[in-house]
């Protein structure tokens, strides 16, 4: 067989342990393959059949009447028996995935064996036979696991990033995100940024913008609750420690409705479930920060994982914040700025050896940054002072229930919450007199709360059909509380109760074709409404290497963000419930199509979208405290190229994103769309990870042809600047006795380019014609020294 293959390049699969118990002596020729086949299986108990281009062996069994039989098992990665959630699977030709314990069911109408092709990031591609069975435990070998063959080659980034079979869907392997460029806390989000359709100029890790969603309308969830996001200034901390994570998964628009209701994207992470055979740790040290994490196995079926981060030193220096007009350059403007910030995850995991799953997921969180900026002119002196506090925390509890036909049922209850309190205050002293005048005195306090139930089923009524269906029962509160020289504008507290349920059917004709059609249908208990979402989608495998899909629906948010605009252009985001009064529902109608290509080495797509939302809402501050507000609405459309290809042990890809996002709201002059703030015409990245061993190195290069900065909020006129970005890394690794460890420098921000970014900064105005501005998220030039060691 290994010299019909390596003469002919022909494609087996077969059981080595049956196939060896048969001594075949053969001398003849043939013009075709399948008659190959016929010779070699003619005098024994085998059959073959051809799987694409693949001859599958297996051994004979004689028609029988047909029966319905059940596959199922779980699919785990060796070494660590983490259980690998959302693995493609394709079960003879039909595609499916696994479930969050790493579970797979499939219904045949036949006892025979069944063609089982696993592929997952980060892991070698699984191609076997399976026979009918209900307990199949399923490794698969990762690439980063040291090897002792000298046939397989140990390369950790072969497999970075994979194109969903569903539309507009991305798969990322969280293992390499440690081998890019960047502060290793960040590891996630600068994975996440260099994809196509998210927006990297924006530099927001705590508020992804996806296919021009505007903020809060995208959600990020682990393992099942909401992570609302802190300010994380300079990109130096995401709020997802890397250390946890496990599988991420990108929906960017089009997604089926089975997903929570928003109207954006969602970016959803599952942790790990931790190593049941055996203790293991992990410490990582670099100039800012110190991140750990311990994971310990109870039982042979359960684990604990416990991980926590913190910063030991002030990050930032006066002039990583400050930006000036070019008038200001005459006064120095003296700028204090101080950030700490610490989280804490813990996760319980119990495994039952029917494929049952039980976990509980715990996030805390926390950070306060705060500056002091002072400039002295000749006759006043300006202060300006500002305190930021957040505090987050969230879990969730999950059991899934496999039941003896194969079907699973998953409960879910989760709780998040995030606090936070804004102040601001500025003065102006009169150096003659000594007299202090107050300007601004604001304080802005913004709670929120979830807390939601979620029961779900999915039932698999044969090979070409299934059906999943759930209800859902969410409570939302939200306290909004804003005062001006301790005068109350506004209290509020807010909340809100929603019932929701969904179905969705799964159909698949033939091979080649699958049509997924569903609808999410809203039950709002304060106004009495319902609200209907109808959604589909269609994929179409053209061929084994090439996949046509095209999706569309209806999408609601009732938990919503407004946007705050004071008089000097500054923007504020605060969470609010919608009342269908002043504060509407969003709805926003969402249609993306898509053709992906996947060659192994060589894999590309180009993926189109239209978005449009009503709803927004805008408070709009004039002088002396007066605001009013304003709905308005947006619409959102583009295309993403992209193409990756791995050569050796190397991965390059890159990606094109073209764009328009808009927006109208009834304050505007003349009643026409003009562009968001966030809008972005142009944005080029391209990224490069080469393996060394037992070096890495890696860049990532962002280019986008940059914001509208409105100089006023009524006129239509703005500045534009491109954004720049070019970081690199390099990683050293080591074995030191029983720790493995890893050493390295990472550059963000190379050559230092100043880069503008959307409601980033605070404008001061100095005097009628002067601003300074105070800007504490923009990267500038970093240098990152890290140490990890791990058992």
């Amino acid at each position: 067989m290994v010299e019909l293959r390596n003469r002919y390049q022909l494609q087996f699969s077969f059981d080595d342990a049956g196939v060896a118990n048969h001594l075949l002596t053969l001398q003849s020729s043939f013009s075709t393959e399948e008659a190959l086949a016929d010779a070699l299986v003619k005098d024994f108990p085998l059959a073959w059949e051809r799987m694409g281009d693949v001859i599958v062996l297996f051994p004979f069994h004689k028609e029988t009447k047909s029966t319905n039989s059940i596959i199922s098992g779980r699919i785990m990665e060796l070494g660590s028996n983490e259980a690998l959630p959302y693995t493609h699977l394709s079960v003879n030709g039909h595609n499916t995935t696994t479930d969050i314990n790493g579970h797979f069911v499939y219904k045949t109408n036949s006892d025979a064996f069944v063609h089982l092709k696993a592929s997952h990031l980060g892991c070698f591609i699984l191609d076997t036979l399976l026979a009918p069975s209900k307990d199949h435990i399923i490794h698969l070998r990762p690439k980063s696991l040291a090897l002792p063959e000298l046939i397989v080659s140990n390369n950790r980034i072969h497999n970075t990033i994979q194109m969903g079979s569903e539309p507009g869907t991305i798969l990322l392997n969280s293992h390499i995100a440690k081998y890019m460029p960047g502060n290793g806390d960040n590891s996630i989000f600068n994975l996440l940024r260099l994809q196509p359709g998210i927006l990297a100029a924006g530099e927001q890790p705590n508020d992804l913008i996806i296919w021009g969603s505007n903020e809060g309308t995208s959600r990020v969830k682990l393992d099942g609750f909401t992570i609302w996001g802190l300010r994380n200034f300079n990109d130096n901390i995401s709020v997802i420690n890397p250390f946890i994570t496990k599988n991420i998964e990108v929906l960017k628009g089009g997604y089926d409705a089975s997903n929570t209701d928003v109207t954006g994207g969602i970016v959803d992470i599952t942790a790990k479930t931790g190593n049941n055979s055996k203790v293991g740790a992990d410490l990582f040290l670099n100039n800012h920060t110190i991140n750990s994490m311990f994971q310990i196995p109870l039982s042979h079926k359960s684990t604990f994982i416990l991980a926590y981060r913190q910063t030991f030193y002030e990050l930032f220096e006066p002039d990583d914040l400050l930006r000036r007009s070019a008038d200001s350059y005459e006064y120095k403007i003296h700028v204090e700025p101080k950030y700490d910030f610490r989280d804490f995850n813990a996760k319980y995991t119990l495994t039952g050896n029917n494929g049952d799953l039980f976990f509980i997921s715990l996030l805390a969180g926390g950070d306060q940054f705060s500056y002091n900026a002072k400039q002295e002119r000749p006759y006043n002196t300006i202060h300006q002072n500002v305190v930021e506090k957040n505090r987050q925390g969230g879990g969730t509890a999950h059991y899934g229930k496999l039941w003896k036909d194969g079907q699973r049922t998953d409960f879910k209850l989760s709780y998040s919450m995030l606090k936070s309190d804004f102040k601001e205050k500025r003065s102006l002293q009169n150096n003659r007199f000594n007299r202090l005048f107050s300007r601004v005195d604001d304080q802005y306090i913004n709670h929120v709360n979830e807390l939601s139930f979620e029961l779900s089923n999915r039932v698999s009524f044969h090979p070409n059909h299934r059906l999943e269906f759930g209800v859902e029962a969410m409570r939302n509160e939200v306290f909004l509380y804003r005062d001006s020289f301790d005068v109350v504008l506004s209290r509020q507290n807010l909340q809100h109760f929603i019932v929701t349920g969904f179905i969705q059917d799964e159909i698949s004709i033939g091979q080649k074709f699958t049509m997924k059609p569903g609808i999410r249908i809203n039950r709002h208990m304060p106004n009495k409404a319902f609200y209907y979402s109808p959604r589909l989608s269609l994929g179409i495998d053209v061929s084994h290497l090439l996949k046509f899909n095209l999706a569309g629906g209806l999408y609601r948010q009732f938990l919503v963000k407004s946007s705050v605009m004071d008089e000097n252009g500054n923007y504020r985001y605060w969470w609010t419930i919608s009342d269908s009064k002043y504060i509407p529902a969003l709805k926003s109608e969402h249609l993306t199509t898509g053709l992906i290509l996947d060659n192994n080495a060589f894999s590309a797509s180009i993926e189109g979208y239209y978005k449009s939302t009503a709803g927004l809402t805008r408070f709009i501050v004039y002088r002396l405290n007066q605001e009013k507000i304003f709905v308005g609405q947006s619409r959102s459309y583009g295309v993403n190229f992209f193409a990756k290809k791995n050569f050796s042990r190397h991965s390059v890809w890159a990606s094109y994103s073209l764009s328009l996002t808009e927006e109208l709201f009834p304050y505007f002059p003349e009643q026409t769309y003009r562009r968001s703030p966030h809008d972005q015409r142009h944005e080029i990245k391209s990224t490069g990870m080469f393996d060394f061993d037992p070096f890495n190195f890696s860049y990532s290069i962002v280019h986008g042809s940059g914001f509208p900065l409105y100089q006023s909020y009524l006129r239509d006129n703005y500045i534009e600047k491109d954004y720049n970005r070019i970081d690199v890394s390099l990683v050293y690794k080591k074995q030191l006795g029983m720790f493995n460890s890893e050493t390295g420098i990472s550059v963000v921000n190379l050559f230092n380019s100043e880069n503008i970014k959307y409601s980033s900064f605070e404008r001061i105005p100095l005097a009628q014609q002067n601003t300074a501005y105070i800007d504490a998220e923009s990267v500038p030039f970093t240098v990152y020294l890290f140490l990890k060691l791990g058992f």
